[in-house]
C-alpha cells in the first residue's frame, strides 16, 4: 500500500514540472538603485534554478513616449535625427541591461544553466505575461517595488498582474529583501493550505522548489479556532477543544497528514500550524512569527471584480508578507 502511494504521489509530481524548466525572470536596466543583479536575480539563482534549467532575462521598453514624439515629426530630418536618438538609447538601454547580467550570467554558466536575454517593446505588464506564454515558461520570478495602494491604484503594479494573469508559476521578490549567506541556512518554507488546490501545489513545490534540509510549515486557517494549534497528523482529535474548534482541528489533522504523505520528499522535515482568524492576516503574522523564507499559495483565479470586492488573500500577502510569495496556478 504504501509503495503503491509513493509511484502515484511520484507518477502526479511527473505531471507538474517538465524538466529541463523555462525560468523567466524580469529585470530593470542598470541604475544607481541597481548596480549590479536584482535581488529577484539572485534569489532565483540560489532558490529555483538548477542545472539544466533555461533561464529567460526579460527586459520590457515602453515605447508610449516614442510614440508620442513621433507625432510632433514633420520633416524628414527632424525623423532622421529622432530615429538616430532611439537607436542610440537603445544601444545604451541594452548596455546597461548587459553589464548588470554579467555576474548572473557567468554563474548560470558555471551550473550548466542555459540563459537568453530577450528584449521585448510594450507596456511591461503585458510584455512579461505574453512572454511567459509563448515561451511556455514554467516560472516566473520578479520583483515588488513596494508600492502603497493607492500608488497601486493609480500606475498599476506589473508583478500584481502577472500573478493574476500568468498561466505559470509566479515569485514575488521584495526588491530591499535580505537574502541569507550562510549556505548552510535551513530553509523554512511555509505552503498556505487551501482546499481547493493543496494536491497541485503539494506536488509542484516538491518537485520545483524542496531541497535536502528544508523544514516545510502547513498552515491551516480557521474562523473557529481561538489560539494557534500545532497539528500531529498521528493525533486525529485534541481533547482540549470542542465543538467548531474541535472539528476545524481533526479536519486539518487529517489533511496534514495526507498532504505530508503526498509530499515524497524523505529529506524534509513537516510541521503542521492551525492558526485562527482571517487568512490574509494569520498568513502575514505566522511567515512573521515562524521566520520563514518562503510562503507559496495556491491561486483561486478570482476575477478582478471579485477581487475588487472579497480582496485576495495572495495579493495581501505579496504586499505584507517580509518573504517571498510563490503563487502556483493550478492548471484549468
Amino acid at each position: 500500500k504504501g509503495r503503491f502511494r509513493g509511484d502515484l504521489a511520484r507518477k502526479k509530481m511527473a505531471e507538474v514540472v517538465r524538466p529541463p524548466r523555462t525560468v523567466a525572470i524580469a529585470v530593470p536596466a542598470a541604475s544607481s538603485e541597481h548596480p549590479g543583479p536584482t535581488t529577484a536575480v539572485e534569489w532565483a539563482l540560489r532558490n529555483v534554478l538548477r542545472s539544466g534549467d533555461k533561464v529567460i532575462f526579460l527586459h520590457s521598453e515602453s515605447v508610449k513616449d516614442q510614440y508620442y514624439f513621433a507625432e510632433t515629426i514633420h520633416s524628414q530630418h527632424e525623423y532622421d535625427k529622432w530615429a538616430a536618438y532611439l537607436e542610440e538609447q537603445d544601444r545604451e538601454l541594452k548596455s546597461s541591461v548587459a553589464a548588470l547580467l554579467a555576474p548572473a550570467i557567468e554563474e548560470c554558466e558555471k551550473l550548466s544553466i542555459g540563459h537568453e536575454l530577450l528584449w521585448v517593446k510594450g507596456e511591461a505588464r503585458d510584455a512579461v505575461v505574453d512572454t511567459c506564454e509563448q515561451k511556455k515558461a514554467d516560472i516566473l520570478v520578479i520583483g515588488n517595488r513596494g508600492l502603497g495602494p493607492v500608488t497601486r491604484a493609480l500606475l498599476g503594479s506589473v508583478s500584481d498582474y502577472a500573478m493574476h494573469h500568468c498561466h505559470c508559476a509566479v515569485a514575488i521578490i521584495r526588491e530591499h529583501l535580505q537574502l541569507m549567506d550562510d549556505p548552510g541556512h535551513r530553509r523554512r518554507i511555509a505552503v498556505a493550505v487551501e482546499p481547493h488546490s493543496n494536491e497541485y501545489v503539494v506536488n509542484w513545490v516538491t518537485a520545483n522548489v524542496l531541497r535536502k534540509g528544508d523544514h516545510v510549515l502547513y498552515l491551516n486557517v480557521s474562523h473557529a479556532l481561538k489560539t494557534q494549534k500545532r497539528l500531529n497528523a498521528s493525533q486525529p482529535a485534541d481533547p482540549s477543544l470542542q465543538g467548531h474548534e474541535s472539528k476545524a482541528y481533526t479536519e486539518a489533522a487529517a489533511l496534514l497528514g495526507a498532504l505530508v504523505e503526498h509530499c515524497d520528499h524523505n529529506e524534509v522535515t513537516h510541521e503542521g500550524v492551525l492558526l485562527p482568524g482571517r487568512p490574509a492576516e494569520a498568513l502575514e503574522a505566522a511567515c512573521d512569527n515562524f521566520k520563514v523564507d518562503l510562503l507559496v499559495m495556491g491561486s483561486m483565479g478570482k476575477g478582478a471584480v471579485k477581487r475588487m470586492i472579497m480582496g485576495s488573500v495572495s495579493t495581501h500577502c505579496v504586499h505584507h508578507v517580509k518573504c517571498p510569495v510563490l503563487v502556483v496556478r493550478k492548471p484549468k
